[in-house]
C-alpha cells in the first residue's frame, strides 16, 4: 500500500507541475515580481534559488536549515509535502500552520517543513484520501 500510495503522490507531483503557469496569478505590484536573469549555468540557476531562498536545503536533527541541498539525494516526505503545498497554492496557509500544528510526533513545532507537512497531512485528494497520511503509530 506504501508503495502504491508513495507512486501516486510522485505522479501526482509530476502531473501537478506540468501546471504551474495555470495556477499562477498575476503580481499585484511591481514588488512582489522578483527579477529573474537569464541564467545559462545550472550552477547559476541553482544558486540564484538558494539566494532568493526558494530552496532552502535540508533541516538538521533540530529543525533548523542546514544548508545541504542534497541534489543527488533521494527525495523526501518533506520535500513531497513542499512541492505538494506549492503545486496547491497553499503556502500562506502552511505559513500560518508552521510552529502551531503537529500532525505527526517525529515533526518537531520548530522544524522548517512542520508547516509544509501539516498542510499536507490536513488536506485530503479528490476522493477523500489525505495528501500524505502517517504510519499506524503515527509517525
Amino acid at each position: 500500500m506504501n508503495k502504491k500510495f508513495l507512486s501516486l503522490v510522485l505522479a501526482l507531483v509530476m502531473v501537478l507541475g506540468t501546471f504551474g503557469n495555470v495556477f499562477a496569478a498575476a503580481a499585484t505590484d511591481k514588488k512582489d515580481v522578483k527579477d529573474v536573469p537569464k541564467l545559462t549555468s545550472t550552477d547559476a540557476k541553482v544558486q540564484w534559488l538558494i539566494d532568493n531562498k526558494i530552496v532552502i536545503g535540508n533541516a538538521d536533527a533540530d529543525g533548523k536549515a542546514d544548508g545541504n541541498m542534497a541534489l543527488t539525494d533521494p527525495i523526501r516526505r518533506d520535500h513531497v509535502a513542499k512541492m505538494l503545498v506549492f503545486a496547491l497554492g497553499e503556502q500562506d496557509f502552511a505559513a500560518k500552520l508552521q510552529g502551531v500544528y503537529r500532525p505527526f510526533p517525529d515533526v518537531e513545532l520548530t522544524s522548517i517543513v512542520n508547516g509544509f507537512i501539516s498542510v499536507a497531512a490536513s488536506k485530503t485528494s479528490v476522493n477523500g484520501v489525505p495528501i500524505i497520511a502517517g504510519y499506524k503509530d503515527g509517525t
